[in-house]
């Protein structure tokens, strides 16, 4: 299982918009790539008084299928963040999971 991070810091007043547009078109739209088994979207609880911060985390079961993701799709994140003009920041961090226990 493979797992690629995207880290969000919104500024406050854009933080309610913002959430409801990464809930209800962006993730929908990177789920329609076929890549994606899951996606959750988190709340960093630290404290920040520019912004708060969120956590998109994109699960896929094989590495080629992140790797295609990051290839042709990541561009929709990208483009989403830069429609903001440096009100949103954010960056990415690919990972595999090494186990997991429930």
């Amino acid at each position: 299982m493979y797992i690629f991070n995207t880290t969000f810091n919104i500024e406050l007043k854009l933080v309610d918009q913002c959430v409801k547009e990464i809930e209800f078109n962006l993730i929908s739209d990177l789920l329609d790539t076929g890549l994606i088994e899951k996606a959750i979207l988190t709340e960093v609880l630290s404290q920040d008084q520019s912004g708060k911060t969120f956590s998109l985390q994109l699960f896929y079961s094989t590495k080629a299928h992140l790797t295609q993701f990051q290839k042709f799709h990541n561009q929709t994140i990208e483009q989403w963040v830069r429609a903001y003009s440096g009100k949103v920041l954010f960056f990415q961090t690919p990972m595999r999971v090494i186990g997991e226990k429930a």
